[in-house]
C-alpha cells in the first residue's frame, strides 16, 4: 500500500502516523465536546487527553518491543520510530487507561463517567488507526485465496509483498466503528456509570478475538490461541463479571 504518505528531501511522513494522529484527535475533539452532558469539564476533558496519549504511546512501544524482542536487537534505534507503525494497542490500552485512572484520581474526576464518555470516541480512533495499519502493512492477515485478499506490492510495506492475505486491518477497522456506533447509541440511555467503558472492553474483545484468527503476524502459544486471544479472553472475562456486578447494585432499591 502506502506506507509513507510524503517525503521532502530528508522528511518523511509516515500515513501510519498520520492516521494514529488523525484518529486520537477526532476522539479528543468529540469526546471533549459532550463533557457537559456528562457533568464533566470540557477543559478538564482535553488534559485528561494529553496525559492519555503520553501513557499509551509507552505502554503501545513497550508491549510491542517485548513481544517482538528479537527484531527490535537487530536495530535498536527502531524503538524509538514509532510514526513507521509498531504500536501495540493492548499495551497502549493498558498505560492509556492506567495513566487515565491516576489523573483521574488526582484531580478528582470521577473514574467510571470520565470512561463512559470516553469510550465510543476511543473506538472511534482505534478504527481510523486500524487505517493507519492497512497503508504501512503492519497487522496484516494469512495467506487466503479469497476475492478480496489484498497484495502488498510496496517493499518498504511491512507486510509480505506479492501473496494474497487475509484484509484483517479492514476487518477490524470495521468492526471498532461498529463498537463505536453501538456505544453511541447505548450512551444515551445508560443505566449506570461505568456502563458505556465496560461494554466498550467487552465489544471490543470480541472483534480483536475473531480478528485474531485471521492475523498472520502474531504466532499461536497453545490451545489454538496467540498471545492477545489470551488477553481478550481475561478482559472479556474480567469486564463482564464487573458489569454483572454493578448492574445488580443498580437495579437494588434503595433502602
Amino acid at each position: 500500500m502506502y506506507p509513507i504518505l510524503l517525503k521532502i528531501g530528508p522528511l518523511v511522513i509516515h500515513t501510519y502516523g498520520v492516521m494514529v494522529a488523525l484518529g486520537f484527535l477526532a476522539a479528543v475533539i468529540l469526546s471533549s465536546s459532550r463533557a457537559h452532558e456528562y457533568g464533566l469539564e470540557r477543559d478538564r476533558i482535553l488534559d485528561l487527553s494529553f496525559w492519555i496519549l503520553l501513557a499509551a504511546l509507552v505502554g503501545a512501544r513497550a508491549l510491542e518491543i517485548i513481544t517482538n524482542l528479537a527484531y527490535y536487537q537487530m536495530d535498536w534505534w527502531k524503538m524509538f520510530k514509532i510514526w513507521e507503525g509498531g504500536l501495540s494497542y493492548f499495551g497502549g490500552l493498558a498505560g492509556g487507561v492506567a495513566g487515565g485512572v491516576v489523573y483521574c484520581l488526582k484531580t478528582k474526576l470521577p473514574v467510571w463517567t470520565t470512561g463512559d464518555l470516553l469510550a465510543p470516541y476511543l473506538a472511534l480512533g482505534q478504527a481510523i488507526g486500524r487505517i493507519g495499519c492497512f497503508f504501512a502493512g503492519c497487522c496484516y492477515g494469512k495467506a487466503c485465496d479469497y476475492w478480496f485478499a489484498l497484495k502488498f506490492e510496496n517493499t518498504q510495506s511491512l507486510a509480505p509483498t506479492g501473496i494474497p492475505l487475509y484484509p484483517t486491518q479492514i476487518f477490524e477497522a470495521v468492526g471498532d466503528f461498529v463498537v463505536f456506533l453501538l456505544l453511541l447509541n447505548i450512551s444515551r440511555r445508560r443505566q449506570f456509570p461505568g456502563q458505556i467503558f465496560l461494554l466498550y472492553f467487552v465489544l471490543y474483545a470480541s472483534v480483536r478475538l475473531v480478528v485474531e484468527f485471521y492475523r498472520g503476524d502474531n504466532p499461536v502459544l497453545g490451545l489454538g490461541f496467540t498471545l492477545y486471544q489470551f488477553i481478550c479472553i481475561a478482559i472479556l472475562v474480567v469486564a463482564l463479571v464487573i458489569y454483572v456486578v454493578k448492574w445488580k447494585k443498580q437495579r437494588v432499591p434503595s433502602q
